[in-house]
């Protein structure tokens, strides 16, 4: 449990915040429901023998307040478990579930667990509503994982392993996910990849599913993604010299982690100062505050030392772009300013939630200004960048200035790191047919 709506009550002045006994007076209320009259909190660690665990973070959030240390924090609290846990679902608020689902998916891209993102548009506490989707979508995730492990033990061959999001009886991929309503118990959709599978629990027998229905063609090329994913895994931490750990610790679970599930236990908060700047495009864009952006990059004094100091802090760049990937050219001569000359990785999104970027435009953004993200959704690109350029820190560099980082090897390796299509974050497009 880390925060948000789900676990909100009315404070004196009409407002919802989170409880002042925080994760607690959530576990008081779970166990009032039959699937959860046993829920015991993790008091020791990995001493609890119940078979649902509840654990709470320090100080639940709004997700309004989250951060790439709050997907550090979560991805740490998972990575140390995952021995000892069959799977995981994460309580958050709706507002940066997206988010967060995207980046969990790539930082434990790599442990072979399900971990299922939920939260709710009514709290725990309510009772104000005949059906409280908080209680809908904690029973159907922990359903969804029980399925699973039983089916598992029946010779299913197709574990559900990754990040997902479930919402409404819907299960989706962590990295395609987007947010479409800020009311409606059916919030999130995910426009451009199929929806995995539909599950919800009997709430007269909570601990059995019905309607539990599952992509196992999909799902199975997922896996047979992250089985290739743990052998490039393992390229990838000879090539940054991790002397330290023995070859036969590369073959099991509690070492095999990914180009930045390495950091949960190496360092990865150090690094996660990094920023990502989202250029949304609009009529008439702020051409004063294009002008401000040379001029910081390049080093010359700016009116607002302000605004100045922290766009130097910037080190990738995604853009919002019209259509299929079109941007007015004056955008498009500062992203192939931003690229060329001051080394700073870009990448670009469609505004649309169906269909993805394709040049088939004169005004579509080149190449030469910025890599193309296809269909990726915002959270997704957003996360992948910033996580990417994290690790290249990470690895390359110590105690070097924002400016010292902008080099054409890392440009590149985040760039080309943002156009491979893997854990399903863009559908497979061939260059030629997206032309």
């Amino acid at each position: 449990y880390s925060g948000g709506t789900f676990g909100t009550l009315r404070n004196n002045k009409g407002e919802f915040g989170q409880p002042s006994g925080g994760g607690g007076d959530v576990l008081e209320e779970l166990r009032r429901y039959p699937m959860f009259t046993n829920l015991r909190e993790e008091d020791d660690l990995f001493s609890n023998d119940s078979r649902i665990v509840f654990y709470a973070t320090k100080t639940p959030i709004d997700s309004t307040e989250a951060n790439p240390q709050t997907w550090n924090l979560i991805a740490q609290t998972i990575n140390l478990r995952k021995q000892y846990y069959s799977g995981f679902v994460v309580i958050h608020g709706t507002d940066t579930l997206t988010y967060t689902a995207a980046a969990l998916s790539f930082l434990l891209a790599y442990i072979s667990r399900p971990i299922v993102v939920t939260g709710a548009q009514t709290s725990i506490f309510s009772r104000e509503y005949m059906i409280n989707d908080a209680l809908m979508n904690l029973q159907g995730s922990v359903a969804l994982l029980l399925e699973d492990f039983l089916s598992l033990k029946k010779g299913n061959p197709v574990p559900l392993v990754g990040t997902f999001v479930y919402f409404n009886g819907k299960v989706m991929l962590g990295t395609r996910v987007l947010k479409i309503s800020s009311s409606s118990y059916d919030a999130f959709h995910s426009p451009n990849s199929a929806i995995l599978g539909y599950i919800k629990p009997e709430y007269s027998r909570p601990n059995v599913a019905s309607h539990f229905i599952l992509d196992t063609i999909q799902l199975a090329q997922l896996n047979e993604e992250r089985a290739f994913l743990r052998k490039y895994c393992r390229v990838l931490v000879e090539r940054t010299d991790k002397k330290s750990m023995a070859e036969e610790d590369l073959e099991n679970d509690t070492v095999l982690d990914s180009l930045t599930d390495i950091t949960p236990r190496e360092g990865l908060s150090a690094h996660l100062h990094v920023r990502v700047f989202v250029l949304r495009l609009v009529p008439g864009i702020f051409l004063h505050i294009i002008n401000l952006i040379l001029n910081a990059l390049s080093g010359c004094q700016s009116d607002i030392r302000v605004l100045e100091s922290m766009l130097l802090q910037y080190h990738g760049i995604i853009v919002e772009s019209y259509g299929s990937g079109n941007a007015p050219k004056s955008i498009v001569n500062l992203l192939i300013k931003m690229r060329l000359v001051y080394m700073i990785p870009v990448a670009y999104v469609t505004e649309c939630h169906h269909g993805g970027t394709a040049t088939v435009y004169d005004v579509a953004v080149p190449r030469l200004a910025a890599v193309s993200c296809r269909d990726m959704t915002l959270p997704a690109a957003y996360t992948r960048m910033l996580l990417a350029l994290s690790f290249q820190t990470f690895v390359h560099t110590t105690n070097k200035s924002p400016k010292e980082l902008r080099t054409e090897k890392i440009r590149n390796a985040v760039e080309g790191n943002m156009s491979i299509p893997v854990l399903d974050c863009f559908t497979r497009i061939d260059d030629e047919e997206a032309k």
